[in-house]
């Protein structure tokens, strides 16, 4: 099994609490303590402290720039949901050039898989039309046959997410 699709526990107070410290932390310019606090709440399995720690670790704010280590906190979170976490996920996977991580991959299936779970899941107009924008010109370079692999990927993300999808993170 994927480790991001390690069973899930609801988020507690607790982990709410320390993703309320983290914003703090983090508006008041201090990078790596809002980190410390969000991978805290991250542990026990907070959508958007894990949105929040695997975008961290994707732009290197306040920490070391680590693609697999975004990614794997990124999909964490989209599987519990967090249409955002799904988005950036994607935006990962498309950047030109792609990151200089010798084991970072994604596929640009998977890709069209997150950004279309992104057009599904948000409420904001003007996401949804840059991932459907985005989703339709990657899918302009692959095979027919990539629609199958598309609809599992989706199929199985979604599975692990739609239980916490009334959160909406």
């Amino acid at each position: 099994m994927d480790s991001f699709l390690q069973p899930v526990r609801s988020p507690s107070s607790f982990a709410r609490w320390h993703v309320n410290e983290g914003y703090v932390a983090y508006e008041s310019g201090d990078l790596p303590a809002a980190l410390e606090t969000w991978a805290r709440a991250a542990k026990s399995g907070d959508a958007e402290a894990l949105f929040l720690v695997g975008t961290m670790y994707a732009t290197g704010a306040g920490i070391r720039q680590d693609f697999n280590v975004a990614y794997a906190h990124l999909m964490a979170a989209t599987v519990r949901g967090n249409w955002r976490a799904a988005f950036n996920a994607a935006l990962l996977g498309l950047r030109d050039p792609p990151p200089s991580s010798p084991v970072f991959v994604i596929r640009p299936t998977m890709a069209v898989a997150l950004l279309r779970l992104t057009a599904q899941w948000t409420d904001d107009d003007a996401i949804r039309q840059r991932a459907l924008q985005l989703e339709g010109r990657l899918k302009e370079t692959l095979p027919a046959a990539a629609d199958t692999w598309i609809s599992a990927a989706i199929g199985r993300i979604k599975r692990y997410a739609e239980p916490h999808l009334l959160r909406k993170s």
